[in-house]
């Protein structure tokens, strides 16, 4: 079967527009949330944007979990859930790395090459956090080269 890398990469080569927005089946963005992302591409130097994350289910472990992920967004490591990203740039990038995870990270160290990667606090989604989510992120940043 395809993994969401492959998927990912299937989308933006067919997509027909120049600025390609992703987000996940369990997220949630709330209103005004595209145009948040949006506004950044104004600046020809801008080759992706992200946000950071808010947990959708309540309760001490999916807040941390989100916190720390928002926390990696605002670095420049963008997740899938909540990114933009210019898709010229993108594909001159090498696309997504067909890994199981961690392509979202791995694509977004790419396009700094191409470009400025811009955070944007006011352009959040809300997503489910389920506990496994710990462990998987562990292996997400092990997978993008971020933990060794």
């Amino acid at each position: 079967g395809t993994n969401i890398s492959e998927a990912r990469q299937i989308g933006a080569e067919a997509a027909g527009g120049g600025i390609i927005v992703t987000t996940d089946a369990d997220s949630v963005p709330p209103p005004g949330w595209l145009e948040k992302l949006l506004r950044h591409f104004s600046d020809p130097t801008v080759v992706a944007v992200g946000g950071p994350v808010r947990a959708l289910n309540p309760g001490v472990v999916p807040n941390l979990y989100a916190s720390g992920l928002s926390a990696a967004t605002n670095m420049g490591l963008f997740v899938g859930f909540n990114m933009a990203y210019r898709k010229d740039p993108m594909l001159a990038a090498g696309g997504y790395a067909n890994v199981r995870q961690g392509e979202d990270w791995e694509l977004a160290t790419r396009l700094r090459r191409y470009g400025r990667l811009v955070f944007d606090p006011e352009a959040y989604v809300y997503t489910d956090v389920p506990f496994n989510r710990q462990l998987e992120f562990a292996a997400i940043a092990t997978n993008a080269g971020i933990l060794t």
